[in-house]
């Protein structure tokens, strides 16, 4: 789990809309009141529910469980049971996440991909997987905010690649009020030996390092200033590698743990007495 949110990307590009290419398209006109959003992203570590299944997917030199949720149905899918299964007393609102995932063969539209780690069955284990073979597909939440926030967000970010597949993989995080979400810069700030830490760019890229019996894991941040009247804004994880024709040898997907968002305030400085001291504005 990520300890903290205290490191701060720059806030360039924080707070502006686009239409163009760097904004996410939404399939319908969306409206939702904030106060029946939460105020923070939910299930965050993808732990809920708790997938445990006979379907596997090669993960680099190990196996993962895996699972498709599908949260307007309470339901689940794998290849072996494409017939959606109920899952017992799913809560959509604990579960928080949607997809722009659309229907193809034979899996709803809508489908988030859980995978668990069979290593071990501690908490921790289970992640997502911006499911991309077919197109630069995205989950995202909408979140409840107040104008004027300085957010901080943080996730963790793997390449699904392996033996025959590309060896990283690419993503983008785009906040903004829904419809309207723009590209926020990353910076890494962990790195599983492939890449530097402090750099910051639009796109994450986390390479696969040579001993794949483990999950590549980098940890990323990044900032978001919410704009005047802004009440919610969506947080959308986007992947940008994805397959083509020529088979599934070219097929990648983005992994992603521990996502999480807090509000941050920028220092300021009382100059009575001409101390210079730092306070915190709250």
């Amino acid at each position: 789990m990520i300890a903290g949110l205290g490191l701060v990307a720059p806030l360039a590009a924080c707070g502006q809309t686009d239409t163009g290419a760097n904004a996410v398209s939404q399939p319908q006109a969306y409206s939702v009141a904030a106060k029946t959003l939460p105020d923070h992203i939910v299930n965050g570590d993808f732990e809920y529910p708790s997938i445990a299944g006979h379907a596997t997917d090669k993960i680099m030199d190990g196996y993962a469980w895996w699972a498709y949720i599908l949260p307007d149905e309470g339901a689940s899918q794998t290849d072996q049971r494409k017939a959606p299964k109920t899952i017992t007393e799913f809560d959509a609102n604990r579960f928080g996440w949607k997809s722009l995932t659309p229907a193809v063969n034979g899996f709803h539209a809508g489908t988030v991909e859980l995978q668990r780690d069979v290593k071990g069955d501690t908490p921790g284990m289970q992640f997502a997987e911006i499911v991309s073979e077919l197109g630069e597909y995205a989950i995202y939440q909408d979140v409840s905010v107040q104008p004027g926030e300085h957010l901080s967000w943080s996730l963790k970010h793997a390449p699904r690649g392996y033996t025959g597949q590309r060896d990283a993989d690419q993503m983008q995080v785009l906040i903004g009020p829904p419809g309207h979400e723009t590209v926020s810069p990353a910076t890494r700030v962990t790195s599983n030996g492939t890449g530097r830490i402090g750099e910051t760019d639009t796109t994450i890229t986390t390479h696969a390092t040579a001993d794949r019996r483990f999950h590549p894991w980098e940890t990323y941040t990044g900032t978001y200033l919410v704009p005047d009247g802004v009440t919610v804004v969506r947080f959308t994880f986007r992947a940008l590698t994805y397959g083509d024709t020529s088979g599934s040898k070219t097929r990648s997907g983005n992994l992603v743990d521990d996502i999480s968002f807090g509000a941050t305030y920028p220092l300021s400085y009382d100059g009575n007495g001409g101390t210079g001291t730092p306070n915190q504005t709250n």
